[in-house]
């Protein structure tokens, strides 16, 4: 008797995560994201060579002369691409500069 009521609290285990997994999916087919999370709903995986990781994509842009933050991005978009660009025009609109210098990592699209 023991042996059926360990297997009806696995068979209700078992539909209770299907349920989770099925809001989960309902949850992404709404919203048109490709990514949920369960600990950090804005957070996305962020993969580096082999690793893969939870979090988000930030981009600095610093003022060397002065040794201060110009403009500061936080998102959730896995790749850098368009990112230079982005952050650059933000930093000479924060500067108000016409020219400016920029250097980045071997890392940008």
């Amino acid at each position: 008797m023991q042996v059926g009521a360990d297997l009806n609290d696995k068979i209700d285990a078992i539909k209770g995560k299907q349920d989770r997994l099925i809001g989960h999916l309902q949850t992404l087919e709404q919203s048109g994201e490709t990514q949920v999370s369960l600990t950090d709903p804005d957070s996305r995986a962020m993969t580096h060579i082999t690793k893969v990781g939870e979090g988000y994509n930030i981009q600095i842009a610093i003022d060397a002369k002065h040794k201060l933050i110009a403009e500061q991005q936080v998102n959730n978009r896995v790749l850098d691409h368009g990112f230079l660009a982005e952050t650059t025009a933000a930093a000479m609109k924060h500067l108000d500069v016409e020219k400016i210098k920029v250097v980045a990592d071997k890392g940008y699209f």
